[in-house]
């Protein structure tokens, strides 16, 4: 419902009829970034809050006249507030998405960088929060379900944590594979919450720990399902007896060799660790190695891709694979000039301990 005062003249009506249509949308508010776009002068801003048009409700927000609050308007109005990449978050963005039934007592939103300390709700600074993590519920910006119960940990104890992915799953909103991609992501080092989340994720998989070894058992997973051939983790690959370096995977009975590393967007996306990856990559490529890199995002959102472009490589008509000839536990390859690469244990097969971590040599 929009109050239109009388006595307005044309501009100033034309004014008003473009905020109730923007209102609508926004639980009956708007921003003063949003007043301005639409033509309001500081002036006019003023005269519409003295003739009643507009009510401010938080630093730079207003609410249309005829507007009822609700606590919905309350969530809308603080995500406006501090900004267009606001977003709502934690405890009241899993109330949005029915996650937890009863309505937490502070409204908290998350943005990359608090401009203003305010107290009628609470703000979480983020620089992870990514376009993938964000979407809409009631007409509101939130944080999705995914995002939501990894960042619990720091306001929530782990019992409703685990009430959040216990209810997540059951309605299929995301699956355990995700959870530990992203936190595989964003889990850091000082960054408060994601532990909570790591440990239930970790316990409900049976796993030590869920860091970069979540995304080797993600990826064991996708060969496993793609029935192809068990690769060797931790390979070192040797020339004329000398280190080159070490991969994630192997797969020696191909020829050529077939090696893969795992790219997680926590440790491989500095400049010092993307450097050193492409050294890695040119020095396999030197000796004829294929090297294939897959990312935390390959294999979240493209499982069917890395099992087909694996396949690809795997069953090349020279290699012993596609012969039929994979064979099970440790292996030396040759290659022509009879220097060899020594092989670590075959991924998931006991009784081949994992060799020593060694650093990549150039």
């Amino acid at each position: 419902m929009v109050v239109t005062p009388a006595g307005l003249n044309r501009r100033m009506s034309s004014r008003i009829a473009v905020t109730a249509a923007l209102a609508e949308r926004q639980w009956g508010l708007v921003s003063r970034s949003q007043l301005a776009t639409a033509g309001y002068s500081p002036r006019a801003l003023q005269r519409s809050v003295e003739i009643g048009h507009l009510r401010p409700v938080q630093a730079g927000v207003y609410v249309v006249a005829g507007n009822p609050p609700s606590w919905h308007q309350a969530v809308m109005a603080a995500v406006l507030s501090c900004g267009l990449e606001c977003v709502a978050s934690h405890l009241t963005a899993a109330h949005l998405w029915g996650l937890i039934d009863r309505r937490p007592e502070s409204i908290e939103v998350t943005v990359a960088r608090a401009r203003r300390r305010v107290r009628s709700y609470v703000v979480h600074q983020s620089t992870d929060l990514e376009p993938s993590d964000v979407s809409r519920r009631h007409r509101i910006p939130l944080t999705v379900p995914l995002r939501t119960f990894v960042d619990m940990g720091c306001v929530a104890g782990p019992r409703v944590t685990e009430d959040v992915l216990d209810e997540s799953l059951r309605r299929g909103l995301f699956t355990l594979d995700d959870a530990g991609l992203l936190i595989t992501r964003v889990g850091r080092r000082g960054r408060n919450g994601v532990g909570v989340a790591r440990q239930i994720v970790a316990a409900r998989l049976g796993l030590d720990a869920v860091g970069d070894s979540w995304l080797e058992n993600k990826f064991l997973r996708i060969v496993r399902a793609a029935g192809l051939p068990e690769p060797i983790a931790q390979f070192e690959v040797l020339h004329h007896g000398r280190l080159v370096c070490r991969v994630d995977f192997a797969w020696p009975d191909a020829d050529p060799l077939v090696t893969v590393e795992l790219d997680s967007e926590k440790h491989h996306l500095d400049r010092s660790t993307f450097r050193s990856d492409r050294r890695k990559d040119r020095a396999l490529r030197r000796i004829g190695i294929t090297a294939v890199r897959f990312t935390a995002w390959d294999l979240r959102f493209d499982p069917e891709g890395v099992a087909a472009e694996l396949a690809m490589f795997l069953t090349s008509p020279g290699s012993e694979i596609a012969r039929g000839g994979a064979r099970n536990g440790a292996s030396g390859f040759a290659i022509s000039d009879g220097s060899t690469m020594t092989s670590g244990a075959r991924a998931g097969a006991p009784g081949h301990p994992s060799p020593q971590m060694r650093g990549c040599s150039m």
